[in-house]
């Protein structure tokens, strides 16, 4: 019988700010914000070709440098459907916690079948208990979690700089910080800028599942974000447009907002693998930040 970790006692309702007034303009319900209405059932239509080998050879490079072994406690923020959660919880012996907004989502991680993971050693190492992780629909503005609680804390495969302005962004990365234990490690999972930049297609169309899908990328260099807006045209003629908007950072840029909010060192990577970040080359900007 599968057992929860025992975290539900990090999580509160009691610790809310008042981010309506905190952030002007931006409360949480805000329905005009693009990331609300689109992370969905199509959403994972479109995405399907993602699978558990990328958080497997990351979670496999983070045990090696000692920053995940059993018993850990790790909050998975933007968690999306739990990949990275069960691979760490499963086969890496952690206590898991993860969040997201997505409803649909957060459907398919609880709903994910525990045996598809490897036990391996966690198992072993953890007195036999089969860890599982605990999942929660929350924005991560305001966590509803207490401080100083977790030694790890993951946010990956871009799922940072939706939020319209650096002020924001860094409200966030406060956010992350409170949540984060002396000496804990944030990983923070970005695009690489200048790969994003040479690699861009402009227009591209593909089928899905018997629906037409067509994309539509720029950069807006006024606000220094990647741009996509798709056009999915349903089997019976019927039509949806949503768009996504992220942020892109520089190196210099996002170490400089993560010291703001409070992390000492930050160190990076540039793939999943762990191998060393090459702003020309490398597909990733993944920041290791410490506390």
């Amino acid at each position: 019988m599968f057992q929860y970790p025992p975290l539900a006692q990090f999580i509160t309702s009691i610790y809310i700010r008042d981010w309506k007034l905190k952030l002007q303009g931006f409360p949480l319900n805000n329905s005009k914000e693009w990331f609300r209405d689109w992370f969905d059932d199509e959403y994972l239509e479109l995405y399907a070709h993602r699978d558990l080998e990328e958080s497997r050879d990351f979670l496999g490079y983070l045990s090696e440098m000692k920053y995940v072994n059993p018993g850990k406690r790790v909050a998975d923020l933007a968690c999306g459907a739990g990949r990275y959660s069960w691979v760490a919880a499963r086969e890496h012996g952690c206590d898991v916690v993860g969040l997201d907004l997505s409803r649909a989502l957060l459907n398919q991680a609880v709903h994910t079948n525990p045996d598809t993971f490897k036990e391996g050693e966690s198992d072993i190492k953890t007195g036999g208990k089969e860890n599982i992780p605990y999942f929660i629909q929350a924005d991560i503005r305001a966590l509803p979690l207490k401080s100083k609680t977790f030694e790890l804390l993951l946010c990956m495969f871009t799922s940072f700089g939706y939020f319209p302005n650096d002020t924001m962004n860094k409200e966030v990365l406060i956010e992350f910080e409170r949540i984060l234990k002396s000496g804990g490690t944030l990983i923070l999972d970005l695009m690489n800028e200048y790969v994003v930049r040479q690699g861009l297609v402009p227009e591209e169309d593909k089928v899905v599942n018997g629906k037409k899908v067509y994309y539509r990328r720029w950069i807006d260099e006024e606000n220094r974000r990647v741009e996509k807006e798709i056009k999915i045209i349903e089997k019976d003629g019927n039509m949806r447009k949503v768009t996504e908007s992220v942020r892109l950072f520089e190196f210099d840029e996002i170490e400089m907002l993560l010291k703001k909010a409070g992390f000492s060192e930050v160190g990076v990577v540039g793939n999943y693998g762990g191998y060393r970040y090459d702003e020309t080359n490398s597909p990733r900007m993944i920041l290791l930040a410490e506390k």
